[in-house]
């Protein structure tokens, strides 16, 4: 079951962020309804079903702590809410950052491919 989850989470990566919420509010109720089915059940699926409460829990118990997507990779980033403030306040620093207009991504990648065909060039 959770490897069915990693596989609708990792395709909807690929949709248009406008479905993902109608996707996933479509899906989440049959999700709640497959854990409501015993006879199904594995050791595992118990296992998880227990983890998914305590985390719940542990969650609601602890407000301080946040959970977000990290900048790269598949993964989840468990941090306390003070020290994420503090770190995203240090992007507000003006003298060590500005704000751009656009992305300088095409302009990077153009420059590199400049740079790498000259290189091979002399190679």
């Amino acid at each position: 079951m959770l490897q069915k989850v990693k596989y609708i989470e990792n395709n909807l990566s690929k949709l248009k962020v406008n479905n993902k919420p109608l996707f996933r509010n479509k899906f989440l109720p049959l999700l709640s309804n497959i854990k409501n089915v015993t006879a199904m059940r594995t050791k595992k699926d118990e296992l998880i079903l227990f983890s998914l409460s305590m985390t719940k829990s542990f969650l609601k118990d602890n407000q301080q702590i946040i959970w977000t997507h990290a900048d790269k990779g598949n993964t989840i980033v468990i941090i306390d809410k003070t020290d994420y403030i503090n770190k995203m306040e240090v992007l507000q620093d003006t003298n060590t950052y500005i704000i751009l207009n656009h992305s300088p991504i095409k302009i990077i990648k153009w420059i590199t491919e400049i740079i790498r065909n000259r290189v091979l060039l002399y190679i």
